[in-house]
């Protein structure tokens, strides 16, 4: 409901954080999973989009993955205390680092809207809520952590955008405005060399022809004046 509400205000992009339960037992507790892509396994994404893949946005993704301590497959389910083991020997099976109960929802929400979403998540319980649980102050260390990386990796995707947009001002500045300017300079420069080459031929040439004529002439009556 929130994302929907959102969107209709103008949302473009955002970044789930939140908890989850681990799948693989190498993953301890407090760490951060960024998930590079999703497996359905509640009602809402289905109903929403079906079998549809679904795939964070691989920009804010690759961003939250530099900040993560594992990337990777999470399982999206909505039920907190599973019932049996056959799901989730099922999703263990199928490498899923972990399991959360929100992503896949709002990513079939961001799919049908054209909105950018990317998920980081911290392990709090381990075995998928079946063993240690984080607490504490630990669960504050972690938190803070996981709220400083999503609220990173979302400004610097913003700043990309960003750059991205002055880039192509700039691309169009030179291309409407500096490209013109050095094509009139180019004018200006063919302009001038053609009058340079117009006053050589038409005035600097005649110029010393004449001088050269009055030179002679000179000296021609020197010699004439000398032999009298």
């Amino acid at each position: 409901i929130v994302l929907e509400e959102l969107c209709d205000l103008g949302l473009e992009r955002a970044i789930r954080v939140g908890s989850c339960g681990a799948l693989d037992d190498s993953l301890e507790l407090g760490q951060l999973i960024c998930a590079d892509h999703l497996s359905g396994a509640d009602g809402t994404s289905r109903a929403l989009t079906g079998e549809a893949a679904l795939i964070p946005d691989r920009q804010m993704t690759e961003l939250l993955a530099a900040q993560a301590d594992h990337s990777g497959l999470v399982v999206s389910a909505d039920l907190f205390y599973e019932r049996g083991t056959e799901r989730t020997a099922r999703w263990k099976a199928s490498g899923a680092l972990a399991v959360e109960m929100e992503a896949a929802a709002l990513l079939a929400v961001a799919k049908l809207r054209s909105i950018r979403l990317a998920v980081l998540l911290m392990v709090s319980d381990a075995s998928a809520g079946a063993g240690a649980r984080l607490e504490g102050i630990a669960l504050e260390r972690a938190t803070e952590r996981l709220g400083r990386a999503g609220l990173a990796a979302l400004l610097a995707s913003v700043a990309l955008v960003v750059l991205a947009q002055q880039l192509a001002q700039l691309a169009r500045t030179l291309r409407e405005e500096i490209k013109p300017m050095l094509e009139d300079v180019g004018d200006t420069i063919s302009t001038v060399q053609d009058t340079a080459r117009f006053l050589s031929e038409n005035l600097a040439e005649p110029v010393i022809k004449v001088s050269t004529s009055i030179a002679l002439l000179r000296r021609l009556l020197a010699l004439f004046t000398a032999g009298r």
